[in-house]
């Protein structure tokens, strides 16, 4: 038998292999040198602070497979993001509630108040503290001002400044 021709079948069997592994490795090119893929599915684009609690979620019927079956309620909120406001005084010892808007790369609205990723932010706590249980509450013990702001997936909302003024009645 004559083993001297070999190289001709390993040859291409190795070429063969050795492309393989360089683009399954990342060594080939897609077009554009160190590119990084977007995240998967949408991302956030903005937050904006708005006033008052968050919507309660607004029952709306299902899609029912069967036309005898009744509809399953399903709990859908569009949040509208908010413009940048200047809400009015809180009273020194009373609360103040805000909600976290964000806005989606492929345009839905979500209301983030009360996600595990959305931090709250007082730039003076000894004048407008966040309360540690309810997510967007804020204390005003003390007489002054402070920023509000709110952060979530990397992204900063634009600061909402509050004012307190002398003790009056919690509305």
């Amino acid at each position: 038998m004559n083993h001297g021709h070999g190289w001709l079948f390993l040859l291409p069997l190795l070429t063969f292999v050795a492309a393989a592994m360089l683009l399954s490795c990342g060594g080939g090119s897609s077009g554009s040198a160190g590119a990084t893929p977007g995240p998967p599915g949408p991302y956030v684009q903005e937050i904006s602070i708005c006033p008052g609690a968050p919507a309660s979620p607004v029952p709306s019927p299902s899609p029912s497979s069967s036309s005898s079956a009744t509809p399953v309620p399903s709990t859908t909120v569009s949040p509208t993001p908010c413009a940048l406001f200047t809400p009015g005084a809180v009273q020194q010892g009373c609360f103040v509630q805000f909600h976290a808007v964000a806005t989606l790369s492929n345009g839905f609205n979500v209301d983030i108040t009360d996600e595990n990723s959305t931090l709250w932010s007082s730039s003076d706590k000894a004048v407008l503290a966040p309360d540690t249980s309810t997510q967007g509450l804020y204390s005003a013990p003390a007489l002054g001002s402070a920023d509000v702001g709110v952060s979530a997936s990397g992204v900063t909302s634009p600061p909402v400044s509050v004012s307190v003024e002398t003790s009056g009645s919690c509305l």
